[in-house]
């Protein structure tokens, strides 16, 4: 999937086809992911933006039905966005957030936010969901402190709550 300053596109790289071109005729989109293997894309407004996107919020679309599924408006603008099919992780200049999604979008729920260093370029990994199991969720983005990578991971309680762990910080 890529974004452009005009729509975003899907393709596919085994064999190398193109699934889909949706063009936006008032603006673009400065980042754009799919949300595994489903139809819904996370979608974060460009320079211009359409109208109704925005550069400090994620838009969470069904491209079967063209429509917006849900919205997460933000105090700054976003960096940079990781998904899998129950996790949505949102990088913010100096902070991550992190969303769990329930299986049919209907629900999204903020779950917890770190602060790390400035972070302009929006580096973050998230890890895949190979199956569609709940899997643990493993987040790495750099650490508070320069040459620290910070390394969290959610746990998911019977109760089926879920809390996230620091489990490392990393000094190279």
């Amino acid at each position: 999937i890529f974004a452009t300053d005009r729509g975003f596109g899907v393709f596919s790289t085994s064999p190398f086809q193109r699934f889909c071109w949706r063009p936006f005729p008032d603006g673009g989109f400065s980042k754009a992911q799919l949300f595994g293997k489903t139809n819904v894309l996370a979608l974060v407004g460009g320079q211009p933006s359409p109208v109704g996107f925005s550069s400090s919020s994620v838009v969470l679309w069904d491209d079967v039905k063209c429509s917006r599924i849900y919205e997460i408006k933000l105090a700054a603008p976003v960096t940079n966005i990781r998904c899998r099919l129950d996790t949505l992780v949102v990088v913010l200049g100096g902070k991550i957030a992190l969303y769990r999604i329930d299986s049919n979008f209907s629900k999204i729920v903020f779950e917890h936010s770190v602060g790390a260093i400035l972070n302009r370029g929006g580096i973050v990994a998230l890890n895949p969901q190979e199956r569609d199991v709940e899997e643990r969720a493993v987040v790495a983005t750099p650490g508070p402190r320069v040459g620290t990578v910070w390394v969290l991971e959610r746990e998911r309680s019977s109760s089926g709550g879920s809390r996230w762990y620091d489990r490392a910080q990393h000094d190279f």
